[in-house]
């Protein structure tokens, strides 16, 4: 049978309405096929009776009666070769239809040289075990043999089913399972069958493990249960997130399923072999539904918006308030929060248990060692399968409604852009000694860029509240851990890749708790400093030159007063004390000029909520302060990466929106330049002078 024949066989079977297929399908009695790879390799000790560990088996999985089971038997398997293995899998498993599968079509002996679960540790081999290909297989003769669901289990899974029937007798799990389909098929106005039902695994809370699909998916996929380029690995999350977009993905809380030994964070017993899908191959398999069924779906209503949360801190009440915004009805969301810091075990075993609180849209995953922001969000980003990742520090928090805003954002202008940059604003507070300043040494600037620039194309934004689309661009690990230029790396290469630029969401805010609790201290800014230094060398396109600021007239400086100290003959031409006065003279005029600007000159205006001289006055004395430990930060790392070309070099941090800020900052860098050299040229034109004095009186 074609792909094209199965298809039309399909679509014909959907010629009627909701209600009438509801109802159709309700009256059928479903059959369900069940693919069960099983191995005796790996086993600590040889099975000694196999029939009851056969029938233990069977009374874990709690199969439907009736249902059809596919047996996939290792092709070397000492134990379930055996003449005798055929009829004790049909006396454990009475009430199915049992087929053990053994033998393999040639075009995969290959990658099935040992079976379909190859215990690789046990073995100490390094083969792949082609456990999707083997699935396939057997997907495609369960089809043939008129099954309606379609799932894979293992013999390490134990399911467990609490609901009861209003007659008191109970139910098994694969009615809730078509119980849950109708429901899809009800609240989307979708054909019944089209979507995906996962169990509750227990071992792995929230991560949709063992999914159920209907005919519908098999035949979308070609008579299979996933694309060809999966190996062994991930077609399960694939599979759930591929009906994502119609709401037609969900978790059945009910049914309960424990995997003992595998599960998203178990030790498997074969090699893992992950393939990257979550871009090209699931928009294609999209794509597919689409174009297959397109006078038979709705549009895809929903949004898919995942949430990265990095964190050090491990703060389970900021984590709680953030997992607390509005979730809207069309968007699906998942929040995935990546612990970084696993020395924090208990802490850690708090954030953990959102996953059972929150079944189905909380994931805690933890990174091996300490590896920084920029390493933790991009484990977030692979977890995320989403079109839209919205990335929120672990310490912000966020209005209730955070996700509203986006949403409409998307809605606006998401196909016109890559990204949006949300408002992320600091609590006013005379407590802070660091508030003012911050703000008037404008470190945050960009940190209110969109409140700035609304609606319109920005050039970057803090990761501390920021939606990007997925693309394959990952974060630079080159930034420090605590970050520092890694915010403007990802957007630029986002807007390149994507070919489209970052837009601005001021109404959906957030907001951030001063550091260190409102101390004064600076480390943090110098850091941050040095990875924004990596930035010229990345960006070239981006950078102009200036004269040189007061920290590299510093720098020169010093050397020539070493130079001075080292050299008796250097002392003649420029003494020692005049030249640790102009050191001096240089740092005054700098901060004067800071003061005047911030006090009576052009930014006088800026941050009007700072009032009163003395709270200007200090705030405008304490960001001299601030802005010199940046610069130096800028500096530094220049110096000892021996970057020597890079000094009067500045990054533009508008990336060439706003061409009249890098003049505006050339004409200051100027002005100031001219306060600095004054008293080299006034002892420069001191020794003219008299030079010439000298001769005329000669």
């Amino acid at each position: 049978m074609t792909r094209s024949s199965v298809m039309a066989e399909g679509i014909m079977k959907l010629q009627y309405s909701p209600v009438l297929q509801q109802q159709q399908q309700q009256q059928e009695q479903h059959r369900l096929g069940i693919i069960l790879p099983i191995t005796s390799r790996g086993m600590k000790s040889p099975m000694v009776d196999l029939h009851s560990y056969l029938r233990q088996i069977s009374g874990n999985l709690k199969l439907p009666s009736g249902s059809n089971l596919y047996v996939a038997v290792d092709k070397d398997d000492a134990v379930y070769r055996r003449d005798s293995s055929a009829y004790l899998f049909k006396e454990a498993f009475c009430e199915q239809k049992v087929t053990v599968v053994s033998e393999w079509p040639a075009a995969h002996a290959a990658h099935a040289a040992s079976s379909l679960e190859d215990s690789v540790a046990a073995a100490g081999a390094e083969s792949v075990a082609p456990i999707c290909a083997m699935l396939n297989i057997l997907i495609k003769r369960a089809y043939e043999d008129g099954c309606d669901f379609f799932t894979m289990l293992g013999d390490d899974v134990c399911i467990d089913c609490e609901q009861q029937s209003s007659d008191s007798q109970r139910r098994n799990w694969f009615d809730l399972v078509v119980d849950r389909f109708a429901q899809i098929a009800s609240l989307n106005s979708l054909p019944f069958g089209f979507g995906c039902v996962a169990l509750n695994d227990t071992s792995s809370p929230g991560f949709p493990t063992f999914p159920i699909v209907h005919r519908l998916h098999v035949e979308a996929m070609g008579v299979a249960f996933c694309p060809s380029e999966f190996v062994n690995q991930d077609a399960d999350p694939f599979v759930y997130e591929l009906y994502r977009g119609w709401n037609a993905s969900s978790l059945l809380l009910e049914v309960r399923l424990t995997n003992a030994i595998g599960g998203a964070n178990g030790e498997p017993r074969y090699k893992r072999q992950h393939i990257d899908w979550k871009n090209t191959v699931l928009k294609s398999a999209i794509n597919t539904l689409q174009s297959l069924y397109i006078h038979l779906l709705p549009p895809p209503t929903m949004l898919c918006i995942d949430v990265v949360i990095p964190t050090y801190r491990v703060n389970v009440q900021a984590l709680r308030k953030i997992l607390s915004i509005e979730q809207p009805a069309t968007v699906s969301t998942l929040f995935i929060i990546v612990i970084d810091d696993p020395s924090a075990t208990e802490a850690a075993d708090e954030v953990k248990k959102f996953e059972s609180e929150y079944t189905g849209r909380v994931r805690v995953r933890c990174m091996p060692k300490n590896m920084g922001a920029s390493a933790a969000r991009n484990r977030g980003i692979e977890e995320s399968a989403a079109d839209w990742i919205l990335f929120l520090d672990d310490d912000v928090e966020p209005e209730v409604d955070i996700l509203h805003h986006y949403a409409h954002s998307i809605k606006t202008h998401g196909s016109r852009t890559c990204g949006f940059v949300g408002l992320t604003s600091f609590p006013r507070s005379d407590s802070a000694k660091i508030a003012n300043a911050a703000y008037l040494s404008h470190i945050l600037y960009f940190w209110s860029i969109s409140e700035r620039f609304p609606e319109q194309a920005v050039g970057w934004g803090v990761t501390a509240n920021l939606l990007m689309r997925r693309t394959d661009v990952r974060f630079c690990t080159d930034f420090p851990k605590t970050g520092g230029g890694e915010d403007v790396a990802f957007c630029l290469d986002c807007q390149e890749r994507c070919s489209l630029p970052l837009w601005s969401a001021a109404n959906a805010r957030a907001t951030h708790p001063w550091w260190d609790n409102g101390r004064f201290q600076v480390v943090r800014f110098f850091t941050w400093a040095k990875g924004d230094g990596l930035l010229l060398d990345m960006y070239p396109q981006f950078t102009y030159r200036t004269l040189p600021n007061v920290n590299e007239l510093t720098l020169l400086w010093v050397l020539l007063i070493a130079l001075i100290c080292c050299n008796s003959q250097s002392q003649t031409i420029l003494p020692l004390k005049p030249a640790l006065a102009t050191l001096i003279w240089i740092w005054v005029v700098d901060i004067v000029a800071d003061l005047y600007s911030l006090l009576i000159g052009p930014d006088c205006s800026s941050y009007p909520h700072i009032t009163g001289f003395k709270a200007r006055f200090t705030g405008a004395l304490a960001s001299t302060i601030l802005k010199a430990a940046v610069e130096f930060g800028h500096l530094w790392i220049q110096v000892r990466r021996l970057k020597i070309h890079n000094l009067c070099k500045r990054f533009d941090w508008f990336v060439n929106l706003s061409p009249n800020e890098k003049r505006k900052q050339q004409i200051r860098s100027c002005i100031r330049f001219t306060g600095y050299i004054m008293p080299i040229l006034a002892h420069l034109f001191t020794l003219i002078v008299i030079d010439n004095t000298s001769h005329s009186d000669l």
